[in-house]
């Protein structure tokens, strides 16, 4: 017996009504800048479509996030003063700067 819905943990949607309420997805740009991470949103989302964004669903949901309603959450205290900016990569260090 096959399931009659298969959701997928990045189709947010599919996950939303499974669980039966909203979800909102928050990405740490300093980690979403490490290869590892940007390699795998590439083979989710496709190839990037310029320096900037990426051309698939995941990236286009993104360039809209902030249309999006916010849900209730519990913050995850972190000092970003504690990170070793010399550890970052110029990328990271930027971000980090912002």
């Amino acid at each position: 017996m096959g399931h009659k819905h298969r959701s997928h943990w990045w189709d947010r949607n599919a996950t939303s009504k499974n669980l039966g309420r909203s979800l909102q997805w928050q990405i740490c740009l300093l980690h979403f800048n490490e290869l590892p991470l940007r390699h795998l949103v590439a083979e989710l989302d496709g190839p990037t479509s310029g320096h900037k964004c990426f051309s698939g669903p995941i990236g286009a949901t993104l360039r809209s996030c902030e249309n999006m309603p916010i849900v209730k959450f519990t913050a995850i205290k972190y000092d970003p003063l504690a990170a070793d900016r010399h550890q970052l990569s110029t990328d990271q260090w930027y971000l980090y700067d912002m």
